[in-house]
């Protein structure tokens, strides 16, 4: 449920949570997380600090989710792949729903959801190549191989419970330098709870120019999209 502060259009999530944080969601959402016992006023004195820091952030929404050019499943339209583009091609002498050769996309013809092919397409080859990654930066941080899961995760890049890290299927359309940034950025959380200079110095040490992928995925991610299927 939505919620108002003046001006400010809020979702409040209260947790057991120690610290109150705004963010702002990739669908343009603010969302405050809050302890479950802190009151109203606490809030909206929160809200007021982060005022400035709330129009910037929603501005900067905006202006990466601009109207796109619609794409459809049709003959040269490009899709991403590990941060490359594809062409499509419909194709009726195939056995298999899609497949990648050389600088193609081949889908074939007749296929009742190809936005849903192309999702799991993108499931299956990012849990190998994701899985991987994990495998080779988590004892560079100390840390256990973690259990991968590539699912829909609606506004979110990617997460991790206890023993797991899960991450959007988009990720696979995404390049490798990209991915990496992604794997150790939750890596990193099994170290460090919250995003504090601790966090970001190990995030430092294993990848010296993240900033460069973090400024990538804040420019270009709402541009990692597919079609619906008619």
């Amino acid at each position: 449920m939505s919620l108002f502060y003046q001006d400010i259009q809020y979702q409040l999530d209260r947790s057991n949570r120690k610290t109150a944080s705004v963010t702002i969601e990739r669908d343009g959402t603010v969302v405050v997380r809050v302890p479950e016992k802190i009151n109203s006023e606490t809030i909206e004195k929160l809200l007021e600090q982060k005022r400035e820091w709330i129009y910037k952030r929603l501005t900067e929404w905006q202006s990466l989710n601009r109207p796109q050019r619609r794409k459809n499943y049709v003959n040269g339209e490009s899709f991403m792949y590990l941060g490359r583009v594809y062409r499509l091609e419909i194709i009726t002498d195939s056995s298999s729903d899609l497949t990648l050769h050389g600088q193609y996309f081949y889908l074939r013809a007749g296929v009742k959801n190809p936005a849903q092919v192309f999702k799991d397409f993108y499931r299956i080859q990012g849990q190998k190549i994701i899985q991987a990654q994990v495998a080779y930066f988590a004892p560079l941080l100390g840390l256990p191989i973690k259990k991968v899961r590539v699912l829909d995760l609606q506004y979110r890049w990617a997460s991790c419970s206890q023993t797991t890290l899960n991450f959007h299927w988009k990720v696979a359309m995404t390049s490798l330098s990209i991915i990496d940034y992604l794997v150790v950025h939750e890596l990193c959380h099994f170290l460090h709870s919250r995003h504090d200079t601790d966090f970001w110095n190990t995030v430092q040490k294993i990848l010296p120019n993240y900033l460069e992928q973090k400024s990538w995925l804040k420019q270009h991610g709402a541009d990692l999209v597919l079609p619906e299927s008619s």
